[in-house]
């Protein structure tokens, strides 16, 4: 009987919360309902029309359909939102860090386990292994509300906003709330769970109101989710936000304690200068002669503007007796705070460390980069700041970038950590400081770095990535791999493909420092595995493959500083396809040797002139048409002389691209890519390719050209012309022209032929710079 009582009252209980949860939602409507007005200068036919649309599209919508983009003409009245904000802030009670609708769903989190969970899609139950791909829909959501209990201090709520702001759904989703509400429709958006596979992972996602995706590779779930994993229930949910430098702290103590990995630092070369802050006044100091080695943090920042102390001959003497602390920007302020904070007494900033002005002393010092921050004990990356002025600490108001909660699951008790996919890249790769080129090695090199930006502080090291948020790290390690050693070591060429690839896309100030900032990663793979390097490429790996490298988005050209075969030579993006067994099998001609001559004594720097000497077994010349297609120049009668093949130039402005240039395509790879795709009765075919280079003759030299840029010919190559597709054959009639008379050609424009060539088929010698 007393259980029996003991049930009823927890009954009446779970009622009235029931209740009060319905008069809490209704009153929420109510002020919604007030704020918003018609929301679009649409008739109210069309916008019956547009709903009657809205409401038989299935619930796979993505943010391109017609239906969606439509929505897109609307103005939301800023002022009416933010009073709607401000008003339900007085309806959404938060308690102890959440509202009362994110701890009823952590109390009655979805069993995915239970057979009962059917598919709300069909109302079906799940099939077979469909089960570890189940999905429900967890809790219906407002972005309003969700704003408005951000506000109040509700961690989850916060967090999907984030997620929301990230995916740029945010204003979409209002705009259809606004029209949903004019029309009196009540549907909500709403929060979706599946389970992601067989393990305790779940993916989630924010559906368009009213509506439900199919699966998380459908429509919005592809663009507003985040992950969760499951914990123990012991697990700390880190209800209080500790101080973000104590957090620091800890990751520093728990890496140089635990990571193998980031304390193999065999760096012994200081720099040239250090700022000694161990003093309330911080001020310059020499280390030559120094026998001991100190801990020292390094600053990686934006300029911004020149308009801050920097060191000059002028007053490097006056900098060694002290550097006034309020003529600092407050980046440097900054830097000098968050490293004393982490016990340290010596900072490296290079517009305080480098003599400003002196080419030699920045020749010097710029070699010693892979020295000064692969030396460093922690790096300092003021990620969001665009200039010195702005400082470290900018995390946006009520920011909440991953968090942990217990739930409860059918009575049992948990922890589960939530995260966003795109944190690591939104903290670090995505951040202003990441779109500068010396940026890009000075988070390569060092061993552990915290960025401190607008999503908080984010700690990066070869062990570890952890945020303030979830500062014992993430269940699943993220990053790019690029600063582990391990993965270097054992996949160099892909890992110096992501290297290229992404370091290519940064900007950089001044144009001439394109091999220079690359240069302290550079010698730090030299000492660990030698090779010649050259201007960006590695000659013993696989020389040939990096020579196809692609112009993502060509630009004018720049002023001359790295030869023309190099990706170094241009701006923007570049990437090309590593070679492997089985992979682009087919060699059409190999580098023999390679000449490189330099400026000052950085054998990784600045350099001012490079030779590729090549063998190949042949070349065909073509008429460039502005169009940006050639047109194969031949005498046989079975080589159609009209027929077009797309190439990629390196540049936009050259003068060859006027159109009647000859021009010269030298294949250096071919065969099979790897990939394939279906035919008829499921059956697939390997795709087949050849790339190249394409040349110019350098004026008055025989055998001598430069590149101006490249071309790749698939088999079947699907060509989209506006909605339509179809297949065009490039490869075949490309290889019959080449075996007629690509030797020829060769012959004709060569620098050598040789009689008994290293490769039988490669006779034809000619010089690239």
């Amino acid at each position: 009987m007393e259980q029996d009582h003991g049930d009823s009252i927890q009954n009446v209980a779970s009622i009235e919360r029931i209740a009060d949860r319905s008069q809490l939602k209704a009153k929420r409507h109510l002020v919604i309902q007030r704020c918003f007005r018609k929301p679009t200068a649409l008739s109210l036919q069309l916008l019956q029309k547009w709903h009657k649309e809205y409401n038989a599209a299935d619930g796979n919508l993505k943010l391109d359909d017609a239906i969606i983009q439509e929505v897109q003409i609307d103005t939301l009245d800023e002022d009416t939102v933010e009073r709607c904000i401000t008003e339900l802030a007085g309806e959404v009670p938060v308690t102890n860090g959440f509202c009362g609708d994110c701890q009823h769903l952590f109390n009655n989190w979805p069993d995915l386990s239970d057979p009962e969970v059917k598919d709300p899609s069909t109302g079906l139950h799940w099939p077979g292994s469909g089960a570890d791909w189940k999905h429900t829909v967890a809790q219906e959501c407002h972005s309003l509300v969700l704003e408005a209990a951000a506000r109040n201090g509700c961690r989850f709520c916060a967090f999907v906003m984030q997620v929301m702001r990230d995916a740029k759904v945010l204003e979409i989703f209002r705009k259809i709330e606004a029209r949903l509400e004019y029309l009196d429709d009540k549907a909500m958006a709403s929060l979706s769970v599946q389970n992601w596979g067989r393990n305790s992972s779940q993916l989630l996602w924010i559906n368009f109101p009213g509506k439900v995706c199919d699966h998380c590779n459908y429509g919005i779930a592809l663009e507003a989710n985040f992950e969760s994993a499951a914990l123990e229930h012991s697990a700390d949910t880190y209800d209080k936000q500790r101080d973000v430098l104590d957090i620091a702290n800890s990751w520093i103590e728990r890496c140089s304690e635990n990571h193998e990995d980031c304390n193999n630092n065999d760096q012994d070369v200081l720099p040239s200068r250090l700022i000694s802050i161990a003093s309330d006044v911080p001020r310059l100091v020499l280390t030559k002669g120094w026998e001991m080695r100190p801990r020292y943090s390094t600053l990686s920042h934006r300029w911004g503007d020149e308009n801050f102390l920097k060191l000059t001959e002028e007053n490097q003497n006056s900098l060694l007796s002290m550097i006034p602390l309020q003529e600092l920007p407050k980046t440097f302020r900054d830097a000098i705070h968050i490293s004393r904070r982490l016990g340290l007494e010596y900072l490296w900033i290079d517009s305080l460390c480098i003599i400003q002005g002196n080419t030699e002393d920045w020749r010097r010092e710029a070699s010693l980069m892979s020295s000064v921050y692969g030396g460093s004990f922690i790096n300092i990356a003021a990620a969001s700041a665009v200039s010195v002025h702005e400082g470290c600490f900018l995390k946006t108001p009520h920011l909440v970038d991953g968090l942990r909660a217990s739930i409860t699951v059918s009575g049992g008790n948990l922890v589960r950590d939530f995260r966003s996919q795109s944190v690591y890249r939104m903290s670090t790769t995505d951040s202003h400081l990441a779109t500068r080129a010396w940026a890009f090695q000075e988070k390569i090199l060092p061993p552990r770095t915290i960025h401190f930006g607008n999503r908080g502080a984010f700690w990066e090291c070869r062990t570890m990535t952890a945020n303030e948020f979830l500062p014992d790290g993430f269940k699943r390690q993220l990053g790019s791999g690029l600063i582990n050693q391990r993965t270097r070591q054992s996949s160099f060429e892909y890992w110096w493909d992501d290297v290229v690839r992404l370091y290519s896309t940064t900007d950089l100030t001044y144009s001439q420092d394109k091999l220079p900032a690359l240069s302290g990663i550079v010698r730090q793979i030299h000492n660990e595995r030698g090779g010649q390097y050259l201007a960006g490429m590695w000659r013993e790996d696989d020389i040939e493959a990096q020579l196809c490298w692609k112009a993502t988005n060509p630009r004018r050209r720049p002023s001359w500083r790295a030869p023309s075969w190099s990706w170094a030579s241009i701006d923007g993006g570049v990437s090309y396809k590593v070679r492997q067994s089985g992979i682009l099998d087919d060699i059409y001609a190999h580098v023999l040797d390679a000449e490189m001559t330099f400026l000052g004594q950085n054998p990784f720097g600045e350099v001012s002139g490079g030779r590729l000497r090549i063998a190949c077994s042949g070349m065909l010349a073509a008429r460039f048409d502005e169009g940006g297609t050639v047109k194969i120049e031949s005498d046989e009668r079975d080589i159609n002389a009209d027929a077009e093949y797309p190439v990629s130039p390196d540049c936009l402005d050259d003068e060859w691209r006027s159109g009647g240039s000859t021009v010269y395509l030298l294949p250096l790879l071919g065969g099979k890519t790897g990939s394939g795709r279906y035919v008829d009765e499921g059956k697939s075919i390997a795709e087949m390719m050849i790339c190249g280079i394409l040349l110019r003759e350098s004026g008055g030299v025989a055998g001598q050209f430069c590149r101006i840029g490249m071309f790749q010919f698939w088999k079947d190559e699907i060509i989209y012309e506006g909605p339509d597709k179809k297949e065009k054959e490039y490869l075949e009639p490309f290889l019959k022209a080449f075996k007629q008379g690509a030797a020829s050609v060769a012959e004709s424009v060569c620098a050598e032929v040789v009689q008994n060539p290293d490769f039988p088929d490669e006779r034809y010698v000619i010089y690239i710079v």
